[in-house]
Protein backbone atom coordinates (compact mmCIF):
# COMPACT_ATOMS: atom_id res chain seq x y z
CA UNK A 1 0.00 0.00 0.00
CA UNK A 2 2.99 2.60 0.12
CA UNK A 3 3.16 4.67 -2.67
CA UNK A 4 5.26 3.30 -5.75
CA UNK A 5 7.86 5.91 -5.17
CA UNK A 6 8.64 5.08 -1.69
CA UNK A 7 8.82 1.35 -3.07
CA UNK A 8 11.35 2.39 -5.44
CA UNK A 9 13.33 4.40 -3.03
CA UNK A 10 13.32 1.21 -0.74
CA UNK A 11 14.46 -1.16 -3.06
CA UNK A 12 17.55 1.07 -4.27
CA UNK A 13 18.09 1.34 -0.78
CA UNK A 14 18.21 -2.27 -0.14
CA UNK A 15 20.24 -2.97 -3.48
CA UNK A 16 17.10 -4.97 -5.11
CA UNK A 17 16.15 -2.87 -7.51
CA UNK A 18 18.63 -4.07 -9.79
CA UNK A 19 16.38 -7.93 -9.92
CA UNK A 20 13.41 -5.95 -9.56
CA UNK A 21 13.51 -3.70 -12.11
CA UNK A 22 10.39 -1.92 -13.12
CA UNK A 23 8.21 -5.36 -12.12
CA UNK A 24 6.82 -3.58 -9.12
CA UNK A 25 3.30 -2.72 -8.32
CA UNK A 26 1.51 -0.19 -5.91
CA UNK A 27 -2.09 -0.25 -4.85
CA UNK A 28 -1.81 3.25 -3.96
CA UNK A 29 0.07 5.03 -7.14
CA UNK A 30 -0.19 1.82 -10.00
CA UNK A 31 -4.03 1.10 -9.66
CA UNK A 32 -6.57 3.66 -11.29
CA UNK A 33 -8.71 3.51 -8.33
CA UNK A 34 -6.72 2.72 -5.45
CA UNK A 35 -8.09 0.03 -3.66
CA UNK A 36 -6.99 -1.20 -0.14
CA UNK A 37 -5.67 -4.66 0.52
CA UNK A 38 -6.97 -7.88 1.35
CA UNK A 39 -8.77 -6.67 -2.22
CA UNK A 40 -6.83 -8.52 -4.14
CA UNK A 41 -6.99 -5.92 -7.30
CA UNK A 42 -3.13 -4.79 -7.23
CA UNK A 43 -1.65 -9.06 -7.14
CA UNK A 44 -4.57 -9.29 -10.23
CA UNK A 45 -2.65 -5.74 -12.05
CA UNK A 46 0.79 -7.19 -11.09
CA UNK A 47 0.22 -10.71 -12.49
CA UNK A 48 -1.60 -9.13 -15.41
CA UNK A 49 1.08 -6.43 -16.33
CA UNK A 50 4.11 -9.57 -16.29
CA UNK A 51 2.14 -11.98 -18.13
CA UNK A 52 1.50 -14.62 -15.01
CA UNK A 53 -1.05 -16.46 -13.86
CA UNK A 54 -1.21 -16.71 -9.81
CA UNK A 55 -0.90 -20.47 -10.13
CA UNK A 56 2.13 -20.57 -11.58
CA UNK A 57 3.91 -17.65 -9.35
CA UNK A 58 4.45 -17.29 -5.75
CA UNK A 59 4.05 -13.80 -3.44
CA UNK A 60 5.32 -12.32 -0.60
CA UNK A 61 4.44 -9.75 1.64
CA UNK A 62 5.33 -7.94 4.94
CA UNK A 63 1.93 -7.74 6.56
CA UNK A 64 -1.44 -9.99 7.18
CA UNK A 65 -3.32 -7.31 4.74
CA UNK A 66 -1.44 -7.90 1.53
CA UNK A 67 -0.82 -11.83 2.64
CA UNK A 68 -4.41 -12.08 2.59
CA UNK A 69 -4.42 -10.16 -0.60
CA UNK A 70 -2.65 -12.92 -2.35
CA UNK A 71 -4.59 -15.80 -0.96
CA UNK A 72 -7.43 -14.50 -2.32
CA UNK A 73 -5.97 -13.34 -5.88
CA UNK A 74 -5.51 -17.37 -5.95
Amino acid sequence: SSHGDRVRACLVGAGQLEFIGDNFFSAQSTLEVPTPKPDPAIVHHALKAVGREASTTVGIDDSRSGTLALVNAG
